[in-house]
C-alpha cells in the first residue's frame, strides 16, 4: 500500500480488528449464515467419528472432503450480501452491487494500480476510512500515525496441509466417497467423511 499510494499518508491502521466495526459486524453474519453450522459439523466429527484436529494427516482430508462445499457456501453468502437491500439512510433501497456499478459509470474503474498523483483521493485525509479508533482509549494507532509500525505485531503462520497420498490414493478416496459429494445434508456430510475416512486408515495414515 506504501509503495502504490506514498509515504505518510495513513493508509493502514495498525490495531485490533475489533475497533473496525463494520467488519466486525460482517464476521457475524459469516458466522450466522454458514460459519457456525461448519465449525459445529466437525466439532461433532472429533467427538463422534474419530477426527483429529491436531493430526495434519486428518485436517489433508478434512480439506480435501469439505474445501469445496465451504467455498460454495461462502460464495452464496457473497452473492446474497452483494444483492440485499442496504439499509443506509444515504443509501435507502440500493444494493452494493447496484453502488458499485454506479461507481464504476461515475469515476471509471478504480483499484490501487489505477491510482495516480492527479487523483484528488490521492490526497484525501484518513479521516473518512471507515474507523472507529478514535470511540476508544486502547493502544490503536491512527491513520496520521504515518508508517511507523507497532513495538509489536500479533504472528499467526498457517502451514496448508500437505498431501500424503499418491494420484491413485486420492483416486480410491474419490471413488469411495463420491456417492456423497454434492449432497448438503448432514447424514450424507457424515457419510463422506466416514467413507473417506475408512479408505485413509487402510493406507496407514491415521
Amino acid at each position: 500500500m506504501v509503495g502504490n499510494r506514498g509515504p505518510d499518508r495513513g493508509s493502514y491502521i495498525w490495531g485490533s480488528s475489533v475497533h473496525n466495526t463494520r467488519i466486525e459486524r460482517l464476521w457475524v453474519d459469516v458466522t450466522n449464515s454458514f460459519g457456525r453450522k461448519w465449525a459445529h459439523f466437525f466439532e461433532y466429527l472429533e467427538a463422534h467419528h474419530r477426527l483429529n484436529p491436531l493430526d495434519r494427516n486428518h485436517i489433508w482430508l478434512l480439506h480435501h472432503l469439505f474445501i469445496s462445499d465451504v467455498n460454495k457456501d461462502a460464495t452464496i453468502f457473497q452473492n446474497d450480501w452483494n444483492h440485499h437491500t442496504l439499509s443506509l439512510r444515504s443509501e435507502r433501497n440500493k444494493r452494493p452491487v447496484v453502488l458499485f456499478m454506479i461507481g464504476c459509470l461515475l469515476h471509471g474503474a478504480r483499484g490501487i494500480d489505477l491510482t495516480t498523483y492527479d487523483d484528488p483521493d490521492y490526497y484525501a485525509g484518513p479521516d473518512g476510512y471507515g474507523s472507529e479508533y478514535q470511540l476508544f482509549d486502547e493502544d490503536v494507532v491512527s491513520t496520521s500515525a504515518g508508517d511507523a509500525v507497532p513495538d509489536s505485531l500479533n504472528h499467526v503462520e498457517v502451514t496448508p496441509p500437505r498431501c500424503s497420498l499418491s494420484p491413485e490414493q486420492i483416486a480410491l478416496i474419490a471413488a469411495d466417497t463420491h456417492q456423497y459429494v454434492g449432497a448438503s445434508d448432514r447424514i450424507s456430510l457424515i457419510e463422506r467423511w466416514r467413507w473417506g475416512f475408512r479408505i485413509y486408515s487402510t493406507m496407514g495414515l491415521v
